[in-house]
């Protein structure tokens, strides 16, 4: 647009070469004067620039110049004219477009005959089940005429005998209908119908990334681009940060005069979108977002859990309610999507399971005496497992509805909390933080529910609390309690750090913005929170 304007404002093209340097064309600003450079800095209101405009330009815009030489030589052309004609050409874009719609069209059909087949069997269950019930109700009534009539006659025939005994075994059997509570169906139907859609999103967005070739992120090559700090706060701990897409919002949980606090930050306009101060007694451990149902949840050093109803883009924060029962810190929540269920765990001897959409809990799932579980709580959704780290060096691994152990392993490790404990599906590979500066790595067997130790990462900072991988799981990237941020790559086995001086000094509370393809982190010690991509 730049070349269209001076074009047309100060000569026409036909004049001169593209490559000549000594293109004659007058400033604006200071007709006597000639262009050198022009600024490419966006919205910039003068961006023709001669010398004695660049004694006047502002001074932030100086990185931003071009020579007037260099914005007409024509260094695009190899790079537009060979893509124009190749992978971008109408062509292949309309054949990508093709095998997206063929991907998204049997996706679709996948997931309707998936529903459709769930509507059958759950007809076909309240078919059968009043079809059970109806014959009972005659069973019974027969039983007990014949009952009845025996009871009441000295000479009983044969036939009413073997009818009785009949009748007796059905009834006897069958009496165990009355276990359901029919009341409860429509949940266990709803979250079947759930599992159902999460694993054809999933799958969806797996098979789209493949169709469109796109490349993780690579953790190696992330910069700060975006520092600023949160009002009050004196620090962020573990994982108290969590990101809401749909409003490009960090949700923080801070420290201030030692009690926990809530802030909503727009990372687009590093503003300030709400602040609930002390909605905890103690530290916020762990801030987790549930697009589901539009609410944050928060857990403490209080032995609280918290809910946050969120509105108009985060400007409008209700408590919902508060979640007790743990008698001790509670050192971290997760969402199970697959579920729609919370799990928390801390210091105490149980993980508690609480429901979210009628905000009460759900179940318990005793550790028979355990104690100190911290750092994150792992989750497999196939085999409905979520796993937890003792200090006494174990993992151990429980199923949802069972309440039973699965599986455990040592860590080779007492003593010490197990952070950022977490399972990566698509790699199969379940790793924590279970020393100062060593990260394990275990192979998980989905068929023997068993595992096996893999690699061991030796990180430089002491305490790599916040581990997150990108998309394909190839790369980690994880804090370290100092200034810098790390990162591991599992295909070359290659390790690297990036030093967050001068914006923070203790790196933690880490996430990974996908959708976004950016980073945010925020120090341990201060209100600082830095963007990198």
């Amino acid at each position: 647009m730049l070349k269209t304007i001076c074009s047309s404002l100060f000569f026409r093209p036909s004049e001169t070469s593209k490559t000549d340097p000594n293109l004659n064309v007058q400033c604006p600003n200071h007709p006597k004067l000639m262009i050198n450079s022009f600024c490419l800095k966006d919205n910039c209101p003068t961006p023709f620039i001669c010398a004695k405009c660049k004694l006047e330009h502002p001074k932030g815009h100086s990185s931003s110049f071009i020579s007037l030489q260099n914005f007409f030589n024509d260094q695009f052309q190899t790079q537009y004219a060979k893509n124009f004609h190749s992978r971008f050409s109408v062509g292949n874009i309309e054949a990508a477009r093709n095998e997206i719609n063929e991907t998204l069209n049997k996706m679709e059909d996948d997931v309707v005959r998936s529903i459709r087949e769930l509507k059958k069997n759950a007809n076909d269950y309240f078919t059968d089940l009043i079809e059970s019930v109806d014959r009972l109700k005659k069973v019974f009534i027969n039983y007990n005429e014949l009952s009845n009539l025996s009871a009441n006659k000295d000479d009983i025939e044969v036939e009413h005998i073997k009818q009785l005994i009949e009748n007796y075994k059905i009834l006897k059997q069958d009496i165990k209908i009355f276990d359901l509570s029919p009341d409860v169906l429509p949940a266990n139907v709803q979250r079947e119908a759930d599992a159902v859609s999460n694993k054809f999103k999933y799958e969806l967005l797996s098979k789209l990334n493949a169709s469109l070739d796109l490349k993780p992120v690579d953790f190696f090559n992330l910069k700060v681009k975006t520092n600023y700090s949160i009002p009050a706060s004196e620090g962020v701990l573990y994982e108290a940060c969590a990101f809401i897409p749909k409003w490009n919002v960090l949700a923080v949980g801070f420290r201030k005069n030692q009690q926990g606090s809530l802030g909503l930050y727009n990372i687009k306009s590093h503003e300030l979108v709400s602040s609930t101060e002390n909605v905890h007694k103690r530290w916020i451990n762990h801030v987790i977002w549930v697009e589901k149902w539009n609410c944050i949840v928060t857990c403490s050093n209080d032995t609280k859990i918290k809910v946050f109803g969120v509105k108009d883009e985060g400007k409008t924060l209700k408590n919902l309610t508060t979640f007790r029962g743990h008698t001790n810190l509670v050192r971290c929540i997760k969402y199970l999507e697959h579920h729609d269920l919370l799990a928390s765990a801390g210091d105490d001897t149980d993980i508690k399971i609480w429901d979210l959409k009628k905000l009460r809990r759900y179940t318990t799932i005793s550790t028979n005496g355990q104690t100190n579980m911290d750092g994150s709580i792992a989750y497999i959704p196939k085999d409905n497992l979520i796993g937890v780290g003792f200090r006494s060096g174990f993992i151990r691994f429980y199923n949802i509805y069972k309440r039973t152990l699965a599986f455990e392993f040592k860590t080779g490790f007492e003593n010490f909390y197990t952070y950022g404990l977490q399972y990566l599906p698509k790699r199969k590979l379940i790793l924590g933080r279970v020393k100062e500066h060593v990260i394990k790595v275990w192979k998980y067997d989905e068929d023997k529910k068993k595992v096996e130790q893999y690699k061991t990462i030796t990180a430089k900072g002491s305490y790599p609390d916040c581990i997150v991988p990108n998309e394909d799981e190839s790369q980690l990237l994880f804090t370290s309690r100092d200034q810098f941020l790390e990162m591991y790559d599992f295909n070359n086995d290659k390790s690297a750090q990036y030093n967050l001086q001068p914006h923070i000094k203790k790196t933690n509370a880490l996430l990974f913005l996908d959708n976004l393809g950016k980073v945010s982190v925020c120090d341990y010690t201060s209100g600082k929170v830095c963007i990198l991509h």
